[in-house]
């Protein structure tokens, strides 16, 4: 079943690694992007931030930009895949 993309727009505050300890992905690390998103796009997002795993990732161009934190002082359409109230960076386009 091919999952339904959700389109965000806003800038990346901060990130953060985190650590997965339980489940299929036990012991991978991911970044949580921490959001500020337009008010026209604001959903209900768990925690403030959309997560970021390098294997769900399409464009090697975004996982490049997190890696080097080449995303502040910019504006992005988030392209994500929703998981509860979780949301799943696939990829961005600068706008």
């Amino acid at each position: 079943m091919e999952r339904q993309e959700h389109h965000l727009r806003g800038s990346v505050i901060s990130k953060r690694t985190v650590k997965k300890y339980q489940g299929k992905l036990k012991g991978q690390s991911y970044y949580e992007l921490y959001v500020n998103l337009t008010k026209a796009t604001k959903p209900t997002i768990f925690g403030g931030f959309i997560q970021a795993y390098r294997e769900k990732i399409f464009d090697d161009n975004t996982w490049n930009d997190i890696l080097e934190d080449n995303y502040i002082d910019k504006k992005y359409l988030f392209i994500c895949h929703k998981h509860g109230y979780i949301y799943k960076l696939v990829k961005w386009r600068e706008i």
